[in-house]
């Protein structure tokens, strides 16, 4: 889905770019996690939820609407290790690389997450 996103994503127009940018501000259903996460937990997930998918949608060269570019841009002052993967791995739920893979080391999703 972030492949299409960051694909596809400058194609969209009027009122299809506004609906998902408004589906995307909205975060992830709660339904989706675990019922024992902390508040601040939660609002982190969301947080990251939101930052990922603007990003990837900013990336395809989408001119984001003002009030998504403003909280692409509030997401990216707090969280200012947030950066995306080189290798996209940014993508996937689950990412596996071992000591001899290039990007063992380069794991941007570890910090400040």
């Amino acid at each position: 889905m972030f492949r299409l996103l960051v694909l596809q994503g400058r194609q969209l127009a009027g009122t299809i770019q506004a609906r998902l940018e408004v589906a995307i501000l909205v975060g992830p259903p709660r339904q989706m996690f675990r019922d024992d996460l902390e508040s601040g937990r939660w609002a982190d997930l969301v947080d990251r939820s939101i930052w990922l998918h603007l990003a990837k949608l900013e990336e395809s060269g989408l001119a984001l609407g003002a009030t998504v570019k403003a909280r692409l841009t509030e997401l990216a002052s707090t969280y200012l290790r947030w950066r995306l993967a080189a290798n996209e791995c940014d993508e996937f739920s689950h990412w596996m690389s071992g000591t001899g893979d290039p990007d063992y080391d380069d794991r941007p999703w570890a910090a400040g997450v």
